[in-house]
């Protein structure tokens, strides 16, 4: 039995607590865990959160409100001490069967909460037909359904569907398993009230969690953090201001004050990636005006898009038409490999097939097509060397460092 102590337990809660190798036949060594959560000095997560910038919180956003799309749903509201819970099982071996795997397996806070593996494996070692998502910023997909297909209404219910299907996990038998380790009822009642362990508080509190991974320390952030116009001249380098002209349209006046452009004949030619990447959170969430219908393809809102990478999706997605969810770019540069099977192992792959690699098929996004017209032919954006690794650049202001080594989303059974 796993037994934490008791002044160590009562000190995190009081803080905020919530707040192989070579051409060797043997295996690798397993790491030594310790035998129960360190949670000392992890911070809050509701202060993390409320510390966001203005272009997270600000309702009147003219580039887009991201706080409206919180799909936090009004049973869960976020607490310390419920996210707290929440890391601890994220992160927790007892939550297998074989006490070898967990959530943290897979959604590896430094790939932004996603893995190095084109396809997840399950606990058997057997892989799936998917990339691992990551979960960065999940909290701001406004439908808030889960999955490359979105095959789950909720964080909450694919947290618990992780914990069956991937970590083999018997949710019948987790409140047993979980009370019979000492740290847990303590846990529990900080986070619900009592003792009682029940799948249906596993999942809330794992939901909480990824719902607190969210990312606003990077250069992208600091260049919007003064609250009035951005400052991208005084953050970017003259690279990244051309990638971020690539990304999402930048007008020609703004173009030649940034030094992107000199006149008409070099204005840069945006491949508006910003149609699907929506806002400062970088994620399909609601376009103006529009209603957060996930079912319609044609829906200028949040939902799953076919973006041409196959005549016929060998994995169907969505109501078979080759859709699939649209993730945050938030730490994209960690995330490799893309899409939703791993297909493309780095972003100038990804680059490549957007600039002039997407098949026109029926299905395939309007997102993707002149004017968004969707009778028009798929858009062309052909592109130089150097302008994608100017729009690589960019992405890589995207990149918020501190987030997958903040205290309050490592793990905390690592020594």
């Amino acid at each position: 039995m796993r037994i934490v102590p008791a002044l160590v337990f009562l000190a995190s809660l009081a803080a905020g607590c919530g707040g192989g190798g070579g051409a060797s036949d043997e295996l690798p060594p397993v790491p030594k865990r310790l035998d129960a959560p360190a949670l000392t000095g992890a911070g809050s997560y509701e202060a993390y959160l409320a510390a966001a910038p203005a272009h997270y919180t600000n309702p009147n956003r003219a580039d887009g409100v991201i706080v409206t799309a919180d799909n936090t749903p009004p049973d869960n509201p976020l607490t310390d001490a419920g996210a707290t819970l929440g890391r601890v099982l994220f992160f927790d071996t007892a939550l297998s069967p074989d006490g070898n795997r967990h959530c943290g397996s897979c959604h590896v806070p430094a790939a932004a909460f996603g893995d190095d593996s084109p396809l997840s494996t399950r606990a058997d070692g057997r892989p799936t037909t998917r990339n691992t998502p990551a979960l960065v910023n999940v909290r701001f997909y406004a439908n808030g359904r889960m999955n490359w297909s979105e095959g789950q209404p909720s964080i909450e219910a694919q947290s618990l569907d992780a914990a069956q299907v991937e970590l083999s996990a018997t949710l019948a038998d987790l409140p047993a398993k979980l009370a019979a380790l000492d740290y847990y009822p303590p846990l529990f009642a900080a986070a619900f009230g009592d003792t009682t362990i029940t799948p249906e508080r596993v999942g809330k509190a794992l939901a909480q969690f990824q719902r607190a991974i969210v990312s606003y320390g990077s250069r992208h952030d600091a260049a919007l953090a003064g609250g009035g116009a951005p400052d991208w001249a005084g953050v970017f380098t003259a690279q990244e201001l051309r990638g971020m002209a690539l990304f999402r349209p930048v007008p020609l006046a703004e173009q030649i004050a940034l030094g992107i452009a000199t006149s008409a004949s070099d204005e840069v030619q945006s491949m508006h990636c910003q149609l699907c990447h929506q806002t400062a959170a970088q994620i399909l969430t609601v376009a103006a005006g529009a209603t957060p219908v996930s079912s319609d393809p044609d829906a200028p809102g949040v939902g799953p898009q076919n973006i041409g990478l196959s005549l016929q999706a060998p994995d169907t997605g969505v109501n078979g038409e080759g859709r699939f969810k649209v993730p945050s770019l938030r730490n994209v540069a960690l995330s490799a490999p893309y899409m939703h099977d791993g297909r493309f192992a780095t972003l100038e792959e990804v680059i490549q097939h957007y600039s002039n690699g997407v098949i026109d098929t029926p299905l395939t996004s309007h997102l993707l097509r002149i004017g968004q017209n969707p009778a028009a032919p798929v858009r062309r954006t052909p592109l130089t060397v150097a302008d994608t690794a100017a729009l690589i650049a960019f992405l890589g202001t995207l990149t918020d460092a501190g987030l997958a080594n903040d205290p309050r989303f490592t793990d905390p059974f690592e020594p």
